[in-house]
């Protein structure tokens, strides 16, 4: 019998810069993919609340960073992800660029992440490749990574496959070195966004199978993860006990508001509700093969109408996941076990099942849960690759789907481009369920000064919600501009009907009736809207201004030295053109 040829070290060197150079590739492709985000603004959905008037990010720098640790900021903890921005905002400008940019880096970092998550489990090169494709390229990851709102996504995923791949290191050789790393990501990750607290129980997934995988022949699936519950998880599940009432904390303190004003809730019955669940369970995985009509908010359907029959068909999914899984326990299949309990694990506490506020589903929720689909396409275009007969159709197959994926990415980041083309593109898929969406692109042609437009958006979002306050205040502001306040004061009162104590609107009013050249109502709506919010700059300005429009220079210049001091730039212009400061 002949000896087998042994690898020549010329092989073996040239295998290995084969590897980097894919690597790089891969990296560059995903940049080029990605760059044209670069050219977009900031959109009115929440990047105003997070960037450009978070009020921490205009403190000074030390006190913005202990206010991040302080508190929850917006329901969430998540003070590393605010002193990103921080980062941004105090040294690279007020611009979006920088904001996107970040975003893009850490999304080049993740899909490096995967690629040596899956070399470590597999040791195959093009297993790796493939995985980190499918994990850089899809598009149902554009949303974290265009959304200038979705650093924490990106950010927490990083320290969370940081995490990952060193417990994978920390099963090879026990080091305290490699398991104080995990526990110090997983810390980082949890400060990050609160969606880490998951980590303990993918450790344990992690540890079943590298069990398997490294005795396959005595290997026993449940006897495994017996073996994994061990006192070294005891620490990262106090962890996220911890962050887990944190969250809690933060609901609670700050009222369960959440930060997408105008997102309605929905009511249905029972059995609805289940189904609405297991659809927004098995969503995912089909999206992932078939990822076409993606959206930035998938709209509940409307409950005064019967389920789509998408809905009312998911239940059979559910069946084909659930014998799927039963197989490969069966079986022990390791990697479609450990693939489809990450999905389960990562997904599942974004199931709505006790709440349906916002979206049944939205895209960002499968940046971390899409992984085990990542190592199990690599895994597959492994196997096709050492068939002596597909060997080339792997490559192919890695090929075409790379190219369809970075075209479609490449298509979804256009929707980001600004608040007007984002939310046009949700009207376009949902015309009668999102009024959240007229509204906000009616304050995006506010912005533009193109008013008859962005009343006509107001008012179409208040025919779809004539509860929700957010339109006719902005009605009322666009009607004020415009010079009509007739028109203005009939949809501010209409909206203090809805928010008897909204500073904002007695603000606006004020405003109208000084239009009207009622000057005693305008001064007594923003004594009400200072007495709701003494800290309303605007109000401040707005009412010194009135009393020197009625003669009252004095008590004028005394009210526009507090607006000042609270940071109103017209009262500082006001005062200093007179010499008054």
């Amino acid at each position: 019998m002949k000896a087998s040829p042994k690898k020549k070290p010329n092989d073996t060197h040239s295998g290995k810069l084969w590897y980097l150079l894919s690597i790089g590739a891969l990296l560059l492709i995903t940049y080029l993919t990605y760059h044209k985000a670069l050219t977009h603004e900031f959109t009115n959905w929440d990047d105003d609340k997070y960037v450009y008037e978070n009020p921490i990010l205009k403190m000074e720098k030390g006190e913005a960073i202990k206010e991040s640790f302080r508190a929850p900021y917006y329901l969430l903890y998540t003070p590393l992800t605010l002193i990103s921005y921080g980062l941004n905002y105090w040294y690279q400008g007020k611009e979006a660029q920088p904001f996107i940019l970040t975003n893009i880096l850490l999304h080049l970092l993740n899909s490096l992440l995967v690629v040596l998550l899956v070399k470590k489990m597999s040791g195959k090169d093009l297993a790796a490749l493939a995985a980190g494709a499918f994990f850089a390229l899809h598009p149902m990851h554009v949303e974290s990574v265009a959304w200038i709102s979705e650093r924490k996504d990106v950010l927490y995923t990083f320290f969370f496959f940081g995490g990952m791949l060193a417990w994978l290191q920390y099963l090879q050789n026990r080091s305290p070195l490699h398991y104080g790393l995990t526990l110090f990501l997983f810390v980082l990750s949890c400060l990050s966004k609160p969606s880490a607290v998951i980590f303990p129980v993918i450790l344990v997934l992690m540890e079943v199978w590298h069990k398997v995988k490294q005795t396959p022949q005595e290997a026993n699936v449940f006897k495994a993860l017996t073996n994994s519950l061990h006192i070294n998880k005891i620490p990262f599940f106090l962890c996220s006990i911890l962050f887990g009432w944190i969250l809690l904390f933060g609901v609670e303190t700050q009222g369960g508001q959440t930060h997408n004003e105008g997102i309605s809730s929905h009511t249905f019955g029972m059995m609805d509700n289940i189904l609405i669940a297991i659809y927004s369970f098995v969503w995912y995985p089909i999206k992932a093969l078939w990822p076409m009509d993606l959206s930035a908010f998938y709209a509940y359907p409307l409950n005064t109408e019967p389920l789509p029959w998408y809905i009312n068909a998911s239940p059979l999914a559910l069946l084909l996941f659930g014998y799927v899984f039963y197989r490969a326990w069966k079986q022990n299949q390791e990697n479609i076990l450990f693939t489809l309990s990450f999905y389960v694990v990562s997904i599942f506490l974004f199931i709505k099942v006790l709440t349906t506020v916002g979206a049944i589903t939205y895209d960002r929720y499968f940046y971390v849960a899409s992984f085990g689909f990542c190592f199990l396409f690599g895994i597959g275009i492994q196997a096709l690759y050492q068939h002596p007969k597909f060997k080339m159709s792997a490559w192919g197959v890695l090929i075409l789907l790379s190219s369809f994926w970075s075209w479609k990415s490449a298509n979804q980041i256009k929707i980001w481009e600004n608040s007007f083309v984002l939310m046009s593109d949700m009207i376009r898929q949902f015309p009668r369920h999102l009024p959240f969406a007229y509204n906000n692109r009616g304050l995006y042609l506010n912005e533009k000064k193109q008013l008859p437009e962005a009343i006509e958006n107001f008012k179409t979002a208040i025919r779809l919600d004539p509860e929700s306050p957010n339109a006719w205040l902005n009605a009322g502001k666009s009607y004020g501009e415009l010079g009509k306040p007739d028109s203005a004061i009939f949809y501010l009162e209409n909206c203090l009907k809805k928010a008897p104590g909204d500073s904002k609107v007695y603000n606006n009013l004020g405003n109208a009736y000084g239009l009207m050249g009622n000057f005693p109502k305008a001064l007594e709506n923003f004594e009400k809207s200072i007495a709701l919010d003494p800290e309303n700059a605007n109000a401040l300005y707005n009412l010194g201004v009135t009393y020197g429009i009625m003669g009252d220079t004095l008590k004028a210049d005394s009210i526009l030295r507090v607006s000042a001091q609270k940071g109103n730039e017209g009262a500082r212009n006001a005062l200093e053109s007179r010499g008054k400061l």
